[in-house]
C-alpha cells in the first residue's frame, strides 16, 4: 500500500469506522466460513449417498446370483426328479459344466434320501466319497428332516470340515409325488461366490471383508487391508435358512476414492471468501475515508474558490499598485510608462506632445528636519496644487522621492512654457501642515516628442537631463532640453562607470598643496586635493566627478580612498620631521550625513596614531546648515575629540553670522574669488577685511585661497589674515614633494625677503614725512 493510501486509511481513522470495519470483517468471515462447511457437508452427503448406492447395489447383486444359484440348483433337481433313474454320466457332464462356469463352485453331489453319496462331482474332501454318509450336522439333519417345499433350496451353515475355507452348503430335495427320494447337494465357496457375483463399475471404489459364521475372510481383489480408514463403511447381514448363521459382508469406501470426491471448492471459498472480506473491509474503509476525503476536498474547493477569488482582487490590486504610487495614489514610473505610450502613439494632429520632470528643491531639508510624517504629507498636497494647472487629458503621476512627471499636449512650444510657469506659480503660496507653514519651490525639466526621442524612456531621460540644467541655473525654475544636454549626460554616465573602475584600478591621486602662515611664510598645513588622471589621458575636474560619485552614490567610498590615503602620507610625515604640517580634508556633505562617520574618523586616526588636532576638516557653508540640529550634535562630536572645523569657500553662501557663533568652528576660509580681485577691487577689499576683523573679534583664523600675485600677499598681510595658499608659494604636489619641501627652505622664502624690505621702505618714508 503506497503513501497516499495509507493517508486516506489513517485519515478515516477514529473509533466508529474501524468498528465498523471489524463487525463487517468478522461478518464476512463467519459467512465465509458458514458457505464453506454448507460445501464441505453437501460434498459429505453426495459421498454418503453414492456410498449407500454402492452397498444397495453390492446387496442387490448377492441377493440376486444367490436367487439365480437357488433357481440353477432347483431345476438340476427338478431334472433329476423328471427323469427318472437319472444317468449320472449326464448329471456329472451338466455338473462339470455348472462348475465350470462357476468355478467358486467347489463340489456338487447327489445324495440318497439318507444323505448317502450317490455321485458327486468336484473336489472331495475327507469323508465324502461316494457311498458314505455325507457330514452333516445334527442341526442341519433336524432342519432338513422338516417336509421343506418341493424344490426349495435351503442354505446351511458353513462346512469348515469340507474346505479349507468357509464355504456354504446348499441342499435342495429331489422329490417325486412330495416324497423326497434324493438331495441335490452344492457347496459353495463363499469368498470367491461373492466375488464373482459382484461385476458392477463400483468395486473399484470399495473394500470388501466378509465374516461368516465367525470366522472372517477376504474377498479376492477387494481386501480391506489395516491401513485402510474410512469414514464411510457399512456392514451387510444376510440371515441363513437355519436361523443361527449370519453371512456379513463389510463395505468400506477406498479412502482415495473419498479424497477423489472431495474437491479443493470449500477449501477455495474458504480462502478466497478470507481474502475478499479482508479486501471489503479495506474498501469500506476506504470508501469511508473517501466519503471523508469527499467532504474535505469540497470544503477545500470551497475554500479555493475564495482563494481564487481573493487572490483575483489581490491581483487586481497588486496591479494597480505595481501602476500606482502608494502614498498619492498616482500613477508610478511604470504606470506613467504605460500612459506615455499610449499617448505616443495618440498625439492630436498639430499638438506637440511634451514631458515635465518636476524634482523639489531642497525637500530633503524638510524631510529631515520636520519629519518624515510631514513630508509624506506635503507629497500628497503638492499633486493637488499642480492639478489645477493641468487639463482632463494632462497625466500626473510620481516617480518616487519628490519627483513627478507630468504628460501634456499643447498646439506649441509657447503654451508648453506657459504651463511650466504655472506649474512653478502653483507652489508659491506656503503649504499648511499641522502647525507649519512649509515654503517649497520646484525645478521642472521639459522634453518634446521627436523623431530624435520616440520612445517613452528616451523621452523620460530627456526630460531628466533638463531637469539637471535646471538645477544647475538655480532651482525654482524650468529648462528645455536639447541635444548638448544629452552629450552632458553621457558624459556623467560614463563618468559614473568610469569612477568605479577608476577606485578599483586606484587611479585617483592625492595632491597637497601647502597652508602657509602669512607672518612668517613658515609651512604649518597642507591641504589634500584629488585629482584623477582618467585612462583616456586627460584630467577629470574634481568638480566633476565629485558630483556624480554624489549622485551615484560612490562619494563614501571615494572619500573613505581619499581620507585613508592622506592619513597615512601625514603619518609618514609624522614619522621623519618634527615640524610635520597638519593636513586639512574636505568633507562632502553625504559623507558628513553618515551615522558613523565620527567614529570611523576617531579609528582612522587611532590606527595611524595621529592626534585629533593635526586633521582640519574644511565643510562648505551649504553642508552646515542642511540640518542644523543634526549639524551640530556632529559638530560637537568633533570639538570633544580636538578636531578643528574650517568652513570652506566662506563668503559665497549664505554667511550667516549666527551658525558661526553657535558651532564650534575655529577657522574660516576666505574664498578665492574675493583674493582674485583685491587688488583692483574695493568691494573684495572691504569684504576681506570685513571677515579678518570678525574672525579675530570671535578668536577664529583665517585663510585665504587663491593667492597669486605678492601684492594679493602684501593685502592680506595688512588686513592681518593669519595662513594663506595659492600658486604663488606652490602648486598642489604629490606627497613625496612634500617630503622634500620639508627637508629644506621653501622655494617661496625669497617672499620673506621682499616683504621686510617694502615694509622697511614704508617704514622709512613714514619717518621722513
Amino acid at each position: 500500500m503506497n503513501r497516499s493510501r495509507r493517508h486516506i486509511l489513517y485519515s478515516a481513522s477514529g473509533r466508529v469506522p474501524w468498528m465498523i470495519a471489524a463487525v463487517l470483517l468478522v461478518l464476512l468471515l463467519v459467512a465465509t466460513v458458514m458457505l464453506s462447511r454448507a460445501f464441505r457437508l453437501a460434498e459429505e452427503r453426495d459421498i454418503e449417498r453414492y456410498f449407500d448406492s454402492i452397498a444397495t447395489h453390492i446387496e442387490t447383486d448377492l441377493l440376486d446370483s444367490a436367487g439365480q444359484h437357488g433357481a440353477i440348483q432347483s431345476r438340476m433337481a427338478t431334472r433329476l426328479a423328471f427323469d427318472g433313474p437319472f444317468d449320472q454320466a449326464a448329471w456329472q457332464s451338466d455338473a462339470a459344466a455348472l462348475i465350470e462356469d462357476h468355478p467358486y463352485y467347489e463340489l456338487l453331489a447327489v445324495l440318497d434320501g439318507d444323505f448317502g453319496v450317490r455321485w458327486i462331482q468336484g473336489g472331495t474332501g475327507e469323508g465324502i466319497v461316494p457311498g458314505e454318509v455325507f457330514p452333516l450336522s445334527p442341526q442341519a439333519r433336524a432342519r432338513l428332516a422338516r417336509r421343506p417345499a418341493p424344490a426349495n433350496t435351503v442354505a446351511l451353515e458353513p462346512l469348515g470340515a469340507v474346505t479349507p475355507e468357509p464355504a456354504l452348503l446348499f441342499m435342495t430335495p429331489v422329490t417325486v409325488d412330495d416324497q423326497v427320494v434324493n438331495w441335490l447337494a452344492a457347496v459353495m465357496l463363499v469368498p470367491d461366490s461373492i466375488r464373482a457375483m459382484l461385476t458392477g463399475f463400483y468395486l473399484r471404489d470399495v473394500t470388501l471383508s466378509g465374516d461368516f459364521g465367525g470366522v472372517g475372510f477376504a474377498i479376492p481383489g477387494l481386501e480391506t487391508t489395516e491401513s485402510t480408514g474410512s469414514g464411510y463403511r457399512r456392514t451387510l447381514s444376510f440371515q441363513l435358512g437355519n436361523g443361527r448363521s449370519d453371512l456379513k459382508i463389510d463395505v468400506a469406501l477406498r479412502p482415495e476414492t473419498v479424497d477423489q470426491m472431495h474437491s479443493a471448492l470449500p477449501q477455495f471459498i474458504l480462502v478466497f471468501g478470507s481474502v475478499m472480506a479482508v479486501l471489503l473491509v479495506i474498501a469500506a474503509l476506504l470508501a469511508m475515508a473517501a466519503a471523508r476525503q469527499a467532504r474535505v476536498l469540497s470544503g477545500a474547493n470551497r475554500s479555493l474558490k475564495n482563494e481564487i477569488r481573493d487572490r483575483e482582487l489581490a491581483e487586481r490590486e497588486l496591479q494597480f499598485l505595481i501602476a500606482h504610487d502608494s502614498l498619492t495614489g498616482l500613477p508610478n514610473r511604470q504606470g506613467m510608462m504605460r500612459h506615455l505610450e499610449q499617448a505616443i502613439g495618440a498625439v492630436d494632429e498639430g499638438h506637440q506632445l511634451a514631458v515635465f520632470f518636476i524634482d523639489l528643491d531642497q525637500f530633503k531639508d524638510i524631510n529631515e528636519t520636520l519629519g518624515h510624517h510631514l513630508g509624506d504629507e506635503l507629497l500628497r498636497q503638492i499633486p493637488d496644487r499642480l492639478a489645477r494647472e493641468l487639463e482632463d487629458e494632462d497625466v500626473l503621476g510620481r516617480l518616487g522621492g519628490d519627483e513627478y512627471l507630468v504628460v501634456a499636449q499643447r498646439r506649441d512650444s509657447e503654451r508648453v512654457t506657459r504651463l511650466a510657469d504655472r506649474l512653478l506659480g502653483a507652489l508659491d503660496k506656503p503649504f499648511r501642515i499641522e502647525e507649519h507653514q512649509l515654503f517649497v519651490s520646484a525645478s521642472i525639466g521639459l522634453a518634446f516628442l521627436d523623431a530624435s526621442s520616440p520612445s517613452p524612456g528616451e523621452l523620460i531621460q530627456n526630460a531628466d537631463a533638463a531637469l539637471f540644467r535646471a538645477k544647475q541655473l538655480g532651482r525654482n525654475q524650468h529648462a528645455m532640453f536639447t541635444p548638448e544636454m544629452f552629450a552632458q549626460v553621457e558624459y556623467r554616465l560614463h563618468l559614473s562607470r568610469d569612477i568605479r573602475e577608476a577606485l578599483d584600478q586606484e587611479q585617483f591621486r592625492i595632491a597637497y598643496q601647502p597652508i602657509v602662515d602669512l607672518e612668517t611664510l613658515e609651512i604649518c598645513g597642507v591641504e589634500a586635493l584629488m585629482r584623477w588622471p582618467h585612462k583616456d589621458g586627460y584630467n577629470v575636474p574634481p568638480r566633476d566627478f565629485i558630483r556624480v560619485a554624489e549622485e551615484t552614490g560612490v562619494v563614501h567610498r571615494l572619500s573613505q580612498y581619499a581620507l585613508s590615503r592622506a592619513v597615512s602620507d601625514l603619518a609618514g610625515w609624522q614619522k621623519d620631521f618634527e615640524n610635520a604640517p597638519w593636513l586639512a580634508v574636505n568633507i562632502s556633505g553625504a559623507q558628513f550625513r553618515e551615522a558613523e562617520f565620527v567614529r570611523d574618523l576617531s579609528v582612522l586616526l587611532h590606527h595611524h596614531r595621529i592626534s585629533p588636532d593635526r586633521l582640519h576638516l574644511e565643510i562648505t557653508e551649504e553642508v552646515l546648515i542642511e540640518n542644523l540640529a543634526r549639524n551640530r550634535d556632529v559638530l560637537e562630536q568633533l570639538d570633544e575629540i580636538g578636531m578643528p572645523i574650517v568652513v570652506d569657500d566662506f563668503g559665497i553662501g549664505y554667511s550667516s553670522l549666527a551658525y558661526i557663533k553657535n558651532f564650534p568652528i575655529s577657522t574660516i576660509k576666505i574664498d578665492q574669488g574675493f583674493v582674485r580681485g583685491i587688488q583692483d577691487d574695493a568691494d573684495d577689499q572691504a569684504i576681506t577685511r570685513t571677515i579678518c576683523d570678525l574672525s579675530h573679534e570671535l578668536a577664529l583664523k583665517t585663510v585665504a585661497e587663491g593667492i597669486e600675485q605678492p601684492g594679493q600677499l602684501a593685502l592680506l598681510r595688512r588686513y592681518g589674515c593669519d595662513l594663506g595658499q595659492g600658486f604663488l608659494f606652490m602648486h598642489p604636489v604629490s606627497a613625496a614633494e612634500i617630503a622634500r619641501l620639508l627637508a629644506g627652505p621653501p622655494p617661496w622664502a625669497g617672499l620673506l625677503k621682499t616683504h621686510e624690505e617694502s615694509r622697511d621702505l614704508l617704514q622709512g618714508r613714514g619717518k621722513t614725512s
